[in-house]
């Protein structure tokens, strides 16, 4: 049975892998050479179908909570890219904070990446540990930006802010500030998109070459398994209750499409 079993998944893996290489050569496309970019779009979602906005209210599903968000940032980091050779390319200083507070759709542009084919892509949600204990940053890591709470408890990953009449504070908001870098409530989580399995085939970048990627992120997601805003409406503090919303949340970072050119 084990046998049998190996033998299914190495068709499997044969079979993507030839999809891919078809693909490819269907195509007949010159390997590029000269640098070129990658676009990260991210597309904000409410459950697995309505588009999320900001300033617009929500009816969350499972909790019965009515929500209006005003706030919601999260760092994207340490973005790598896997060429058709299995060496890896990695972005130098790569730290971003997207920012949808006011663009239901924000993007990021990763530039100078080496022309050629590529077969997968690897990118952290939050920020490294090494960053979170490095002292004063810059860019998108200065503390200017509002998302940093001190060098024992380091960088807040992700931030949600905005109203509620459910909610159990004075003012009717809700803040839930996700931080935690190391240690059994770390929130730093790394995802893993294989191309050839994702989009059946290879992807080229340089040249004429500079494709643009949709991630979608399921906003509700936050409140997948926490308790809703009339039990916890505010997390400032790395711990159990980041914990959750950290997994829920950016478990929900999915890939889901790359436009070519």
């Amino acid at each position: 049975m084990k046998t049998m079993l190996n033998k299914i998944t190495l068709a499997a893996i044969a079979a993507v892998m030839l999809g891919a290489s078809a693909c490819r050569e269907k195509n007949n496309e010159p390997i590029p050479i000269s640098n070129g970019s990658l676009t990260m779009k991210f597309e904000h979602t409410w459950g697995s179908s309505q588009a999320w906005e900001p300033n617009k209210t929500f009816v969350h599903a499972r909790t019965n909570d009515t929500l209006t968000f005003t706030m919601l940032k999260y760092y994207i980091s340490n973005i790598r890219l896997l060429r058709s050779d299995e060496t890896w390319w990695s972005q130098p200083n790569s730290y971003y904070l997207v920012d949808a507070s006011t663009n239901a759709s924000p993007t990021i542009t990763i530039t100078d990446v080496p022309g050629t084919e590529y077969i997968a892509m690897q990118y952290t949600i939050g920020v490294d540990s090494a960053r979170n204990v490095s002292g004063a940053q810059t860019g998108a890591l200065s503390v200017i930006n509002g998302m940093f709470w001190d060098w024992n408890t380091g960088y807040i990953m992700a931030k949600a802010e905005g109203t509620s009449p459910n909610a159990n504070t004075v003012s009717k908001t809700f803040a839930i500030h996700l931080g935690g870098f190391a240690g059994p409530n770390k929130v730093v989580t790394t995802k893993n998109i294989d191309f050839r399995a994702e989009a059946n085939r290879y992807v080229a970048i340089g040249d004429v070459y500079n494709p643009t990627m949709t991630v979608k992120v399921d906003v509700a997601s936050l409140w997948k398994t926490a308790p809703g805003v009339g039990t916890i409406s505010t997390v400032h503090m790395e711990g159990p209750q980041a914990a959750t919303f950290g997994k829920d949340f950016f478990g929900s970072f999915t890939f889901s499409n790359i436009t070519l050119k």
